[in-house]
């Protein structure tokens, strides 16, 4: 009857939003999603600064995941009470299904302006700022809440990621150890944790972690292709090439990843004196011949020259950055150690300093 009375309402009175509104957030709250938006639809093409008609049309708007919608409903109320806290949290949290991670960070830290110390914000704004690069905010806010909250094992992950990616690498692996002593056997953690040692090119204690992890996720992909990584830096070949064909065999389907792993196997097979051509064969028929990285299973294959790969790869940096790693590995293979030291000493200026190609060059060089 209520219902039956606010349409009633509407025809008396169609330029109140109020009836809309009303109408709106009843079928809201029955999950009535689509016919809640158009009530509050109307509702605010009557009154633009109708501030409740607008929060609830963000709402509903997120609800289906429509997020540039929420984020416009959410700006409009915003407009009329900039510093409303719940509209503020809202639209932060539209902005991380948006992966804009930086604005909702900044209206996290509108919250915070007006509840210092809020656990909860202060804990989603260290994500945000560790989603959005800025370290330094999530090592901060984590930092506070550790001190001011207590221990705990996300929050220690959380913060010693952040340090991880400034390169304090110590002090992120005590943040790591001590949410292990709270979480034992964490894989992400574990994960996270030989990042630290391997950054350092130690490579012990990252196979330890990593082995631990595969122990509980076998057919972890990435685990296996990580701990793959750190034996081929460590020289253990044998075992990196084991690792990497073990990825190669977990199902789905072929990605750019992949298609890079097999180079590496490749490469750690023949350092490891197997022969890995097959494998090769395999993966550069299912290539396109015009698709990176195609020229390099072609060189590997003796089908084209060191400079069809360099031109393939010229105008892009990651390409160029995988050529001349690639090429540098050829030439250990093959036993021309003067072109292996030329393309690694290339690869070192073209590849990022964080990058595992880099790494590699830069460790390939020191033990010629």
């Amino acid at each position: 009857a209520a219902m039956a009375d606010l349409g009633e309402a509407r025809h008396l009175n169609p330029a109140d939003p109020g009836p809309y509104r009303t109408r709106g957030e009843f079928f809201l709250s029955q999950k009535k999603t689509e016919e809640a938006i158009g009530e509050l639809k109307q509702a605010v093409a009557l009154n633009v600064s109708d501030f409740e008609s607008q929060f609830l049309l963000g709402q509903a708007w997120l609800n289906t995941n429509k997020v540039n919608e929420a984020i416009e409903a959410f700006s409009a109320a915003l407009k009329v009470k900039p510093t409303d806290v719940r509209t503020l949290r809202a639209r932060a949290t539209a902005y991380g299904r948006f992966e804009n991670y930086a604005a909702a960070m900044a209206d996290f830290s509108a919250i915070l302006a007006q509840r210092p110390g809020d656990a909860a914000v202060t804990e989603a704004r260290g994500v945000a700022a560790l989603q959005s690069g800025a370290h330094k905010q999530a090592i901060a806010d984590f930092s506070a809440l550790l001190k001011g909250i207590g221990d705990r094992p996300d929050w220690r992950y959380f913060r010693g990621t952040a340090l991880l990616n400034e390169k304090r690498a110590a002090d992120a692996a005590a943040d790591f150890t001590a949410s292990l002593a709270q979480a034992p056997g964490d894989a992400d953690v574990l994960a996270a944790r030989a990042r630290a040692p391997q950054m350092l090119d130690k490579f012990d204690g990252a196979d330890a972690d990593l082995t631990q992890a595969l122990n509980a996720q076998p057919k972890a992909g990435a685990l296996l292709v990580q701990r793959a990584q750190a034996r081929f830096l460590a020289g253990r070949y044998a075992e990196a090439a084991a690792d990497f064909k073990a990825a190669q065999a977990l199902p789905g389907q072929i990605s750019n990843a992949n298609v890079q792993n097999a180079l590496w196997l490749f490469i750690a097979q023949g350092q490891a004196k197997q022969d890995g051509r097959e494998s090769l064969v395999t993966t550069a028929n299912g290539l396109n011949s015009r698709a990176w990285p195609a020229a390099v299973f072609r060189f590997y294959l003796g089908e084209v020259s060191a400079e069809t790969v360099i031109n393939d790869a010229a105008g892009d940096a990651s390409k160029t950055c995988e050529a001349h790693f690639y090429l540098g590995h050829a030439g250990l293979l093959l036993n021309q150690p003067e072109e292996a030291r030329e393309q690694f000493t290339v690869a070192l200026q073209a590849c990022g300093r964080e990058s595992i190609e880099h790494q590699s060059a830069r460790m390939s060089l020191a033990r010629m």
